[in-house]
C-alpha cells in the first residue's frame, strides 16, 4: 500500500488517498474510530522526507475508519495489515506528525 495525504503536497486539507493493488481510496476528513489491541512493527519511510533512514514504529493491526467520499457520501471502513499501517501513516501527516 501507499499513500498520500493533501498537505504533503502544500494542500491545507484533511484529505488523504490511499493506494493498495489497483484500488484508490480517497477519504475526506478521516477519523479512525476504532484500533485492534494487537500491534505490528512497521518499518517505514516517507514521501515528505526522500533519503530518509526508515524508523520502526508500532501501529495497530486493524483499524475502523469514518471518512467522506469525494460524492459526499459517508463511508465506514475496515483496514488490515499494509493498508491499515499506510492509512495510520497518511492520518499521522494530517495531524502534524511527519513519522
Amino acid at each position: 500500500a501507499a499513500g498520500l495525504a493533501a498537505n504533503q503536497i502544500g494542500k491545507l486539507l484533511r484529505i488523504v488517498i490511499v493506494k493498495f493493488g489497483p484500488m484508490y481510496i480517497p477519504m475526506i476528513n478521516p477519523v479512525i474510530v476504532e484500533t485492534s489491541d494487537d500491534e505490528v512493527q512497521s518499518t517505514e519511510g516517507c514521501l515528505s522526507r526522500p533519503g530518509m533512514v526508515p524508523i520502526t514504529v508500532e501501529r495497530s493491526k486493524k483499524i475502523r475508519v469514518q471518512y467522506t467520499k469525494p460524492n459526499g457520501d459517508q463511508k465506514e471502513s475496515f483496514f488490515k495489515d499494509g493498508v491499515a499501517i499506510c492509512v495510520q501513516h497518511e492520518l499521522d501527516h494530517l495531524n502534524g506528525i511527519l513519522i
